[in-house]
């Protein structure tokens, strides 16, 4: 197995744990954020903070040497149920490929985020 850090690097001995694993079958991704890579920052707004989960993810599967339009089964962890609809459309646009997905309302996610998403690719 192959395991790979945000930057799609080796992940780093101080990290508890991997953003991907990469097996012969498939790539498992770690629940994403929606900071930006450059910056570190977090948008303030819900569909800021989706938009920017949906890259990260592209971009990590990428980085683990996968396809997005692969993507078998994400698993969505949202603050606020009633952004539900506005988050169909956007998941759409990102993700055409229409994978599998659980849509769970959470209470709280790590440094107050917003959304977090976490998938499972076929290589």
């Amino acid at each position: 197995m192959e395991k790979f850090g945000s930057n799609g690097g080796p992940v780093k001995e101080s990290s508890p744990f991997a953003s991907a694993i990469k097996d012969e079958n498939y790539i498992f991704v770690s629940g994403t954020g929606g900071y930006d890579p450059e910056t570190g920052k977090i948008a303030d707004d819900f569909l800021g903070q989706a938009e920017q989960v949906l890259k990260n993810l592209i971009r990590t599967i990428k980085n683990a040497g996968g396809d997005p339009d692969k993507i078998v089964k994400t698993t969505c962890f949202i603050k606020d149920m009633s952004q539900y609809k506005e988050f169909n459309e956007l998941f759409h646009k990102y993700l055409p490929c229409q994978p599998t997905r659980s849509c769970i309302e959470v209470s709280r996610l790590p440094v107050d985020m917003l959304i977090e998403i976490e998938a499972i690719v076929k290589v």
